[in-house]
């Protein structure tokens, strides 16, 4: 940074006094010179500035890349390690200074294109010097117990003070009748504080909130809360901090207004139906369009839907962000909001931003959960012996003779422990385990954040389940006064076992098998009634697979690899007009296993069989954008043009055969079977320009 610093450490004191002197007098004439023309560039310079946790070294470091300006100060009585928030869109150097400095025991003064940063001139003559005093002190922390240095202690009314040392402390010569002290530091809130007959103080101050002039993403860029036009609604990292949940679609329930989240199977890593104001298509597709990091990406593994799910594995394609990794999600809702994605955002768009490291001290971050689900209620059915009367009623009413004789209803109504309660057979307890860590942290110009994750969820279906591993990269540099570049890089692996849960399926065989039948008849898994022994599937003539027996036998696996990474280089031509090029690629693979077994219905026909699927979907990105942002006092204007190309390709390939001999090496063995069916192929392109 271009800052005169008036320090010459390595000179005797005579010389650094005469040095400092020297250079003090030779600003006053620079100040006495200039003066009449201090505020012709000052007045005419707007300054754009969003920073976080950053030292005012930092800030004044950005005001300087952002214009001609010069800071000059003297260390020795100035602390400009002290970490700030700052948040200014378009004002003038003078109201950011005088917001940086407020409460500050400095002052500063410009001459043209240079600020000096200076002590305030404290009156000697001040009455309330004169009068007795006496001493106090204290230490001020943050709510973490961290020592606060640079906080700035004023007696209320009064221009007598002090400021924090290195490690929070103070030392204060006050009046006797001071009565109130006034805490405050850049970032947290003003503590107004009774002096009393306290003379050692320990003072917490709390965390400032920003409130209304929070910034929310909006397409292409970002704006104030304030300023906002279009309808938006904002989930925050905190919102989702106590919420345990498997995926990003998950924690948008009941915390967005106009969103509603549906869950269409229950299965774990299944992708719910997501509905910004309401359902706009009866055949259409309804689903969102997906925005992570700047990137639109297709939610599905199929192809070119922009949402949902892929009709191969059900499994959400957006399963491959860590909620961990989350730091806001926007749902940009009217067509003002969302009109800069075009047709793509018909049903709306999800913005997600993932966190970055910050200024500061690098940090780990560590955590680990487990818990539990299971049903929380099942549905009432019959028990065996009322079922079997109203088999015989059904039956005799119809002209027939009754299915079960006296002696088998007193048998059935003697032992109802014989009885089966499918429901019982096929939920479980199921356990969820996560485990996540995380590297954070950065410089002036650095910030960085690496995370990983692992996600094992048992479903409450017997040998159904989700697991996922995580692995993300997100650094950005600032490379220079005009050039900034970055990258976003998530790579995932998911396996998952599930079972057909569309049109009932399992939960319907459940509800609907007959409760007088034994689990198993014989010691077998052959299939009754072609011999003896396996599964029970007799369900008078109701074609309802025994449901124990699709749980425990048929094959559906999937397994999932993805990748999505970006890079971006951001180039500021002047102080308002800011280029960016992003480039990027999301690339799924996708393989399907399914085996129905000779001990299950659908398979028993067809003497097994086995489908093995492969699919690939590459979506490619190339966008450039030229903004333009400036401040005219109470008016701002902001403006991008921009170009995107798009492009996307699915393949698809599966193959079948049926026939086995046996079901031991199931889908593994597609060329032992005696059938092979037809394959079938495909390959789906397309772009956006």
């Amino acid at each position: 940074m271009k800052k005169k610093l008036m320090m010459l450490r390595k000179f005797s004191a005579h010389a650094k006094k005469t040095w400092l002197i020297m250079r003090i007098t030779i600003m006053l004439i620079v100040l006495s010179v200039f003066s009449s023309t201090a505020s012709v560039y000052s007045q005419s310079t707007k300054l754009n500035l969003t920073m976080k946790n950053a030292q005012i070294a930092d800030v004044f470091d950005a005001i300087e890349q952002q214009s001609e300006f010069y800071f000059f100060y003297n260390r020795d009585y100035f602390d400009d390690n002290k970490i700030v928030d700052v948040d200014f869109k378009g004002e003038k150097v003078e109201t950011v200074l005088d917001e940086l400095f407020d409460g500050e025991l400095i002052t500063y003064e410009i001459v043209d294109r240079n600020i000096l940063i200076k002590a305030k001139n404290d009156s000697p003559a001040s009455s309330e010097q004169q009068q007795s005093q006496k001493s106090i002190q204290g230490k001020v922390t943050n709510e973490l117990g961290e020592s606060l240095p640079g906080v700035s202690i004023i007696i209320k009314g009064t221009t007598i003070g002090t400021v924090t040392n290195i490690d929070g402390s103070f030392t204060l010569n006050i009046p006797d009748n001071a009565e109130t002290l006034v805490f405050s530091f850049i970032g947290m809130r003003s503590e107004d504080v009774t002096i009393g007959d306290q003379s050692i103080l320990t003072i917490t101050l709390k965390e400032d909130v920003i409130g209304i002039d929070e910034v929310v993403a909006i397409g292409y860029g970002v704006v104030k809360k304030s300023d906002l036009t279009g309808s938006v609604s904002t989930v925050k990292a905190e919102d989702l901090e106590n919420v345990k949940m498997q995926s990003i679609d998950q924690g948008l329930a009941g915390r967005a207004a106009g969103v509603q989240v549906i869950s269409t199977s229950g299965v774990p890593g299944s992708a719910p139906a997501i509905r910004i104001r309401g359902t706009t298509s009866l055949q259409g597709a309804n689903e969102p369009l997906y925005v992570i990091d700047g990137f639109p990406i297709y939610a599905g593994g199929g192809s070119g839907n922009t949402g949902g799910q892929d009709g191969s594995d059900n499994i959400s394609g957006i399963s491959n962000i860590n909620p961990n990794d989350i730091a806001s999600i926007e749902i940009l809702k009217d067509a003002s909001a969302t009109a800069i994605y075009g047709a793509r955002a018909a049903n709306g768009v999800v913005l997600i931003t993932t966190k970055s490291g910050t200024f500061g001290t690098d940090k780990i971050s560590f955590s680990a959960n487990y818990g539990m689900q299971n049903v929380t209620k099942k549905y009432d059915v019959m028990d065996a012996y009322n079922y079997a009367l109203l088999q015989n009623e059904a039956v005799i009413n119809d002209g027939g003779n009754a299915i079960y004789s006296e002696g088998d209803l007193a048998e059935i109504k003697a032992n109802p422990n014989l009885a089966t309660n499918w429901q019982d057979e096929i939920f479980v307890t199921a356990p969820t385990q996560e485990f996540n860590i995380a590297f954070t942290g950065g410089d002036k110009k650095t910030n960085y954040a690496i995370t990983g994750g692992y996600l094992k969820q048992e479903g409450i279906v017997k040998n159904t389940d989700y697991e996922r591993f995580t692995a993300r990269i997100n650094l950005s540099r600032q490379m220079n006064d005009w050039l900034k570049t970055g990258t976003h890089i998530t790579a995932n692996r998911i396996f998952s076992n599930q079972q057909r849960v569309d049109g009932g399926a399992v939960i319907r065989g459940a509800t609907q098998f007959n409760p007088i039948f034994p689990i198993m008849e014989g010691e077998g898994y052959s299939f009754v009634p072609l011999n003896d022994g396996g599964y029970t599937d007799v369900n008078d003539g109701i074609l309802i697979n025994n449901p124990l027996a699709t749980v425990n036998e048929v094959l559906r696996q999937t397994q999932r690899n993805g990748f999505l990474g970006d890079v971006f280089m951001e180039i500021r031509l002047t102080p308002h007009l800011i280029a960016k090029v992003t480039g990027g690629v999301n690339i799924s693979n996708v393989k399907n296993d399914t085996y129905l077994p000779m001990s299950t219905r659908e398979g028993v026909g067809v003497s097994g069989q086995g489908t093995i699927g492969y699919s690939l979907n590459q979506n490619w990105l190339n966008e450039n954008t030229l903004s333009y942002i400036n401040n005219f006092g109470d008016h701002s204007v902001s403006a991008v043009v921009g170009a995107t190309f798009q492009e996307n390709i699915f393949e698809n390939v599966s193959a079948s055969s049926q026939g086995y001999t046996n079901d031991i090496l199931q889908e593994n063995n597609l060329d032992g079977a005696e059938v092979y069916n037809r394959p079938y192929s495909s390959r789906l392109y397309s772009n956006i320009r």
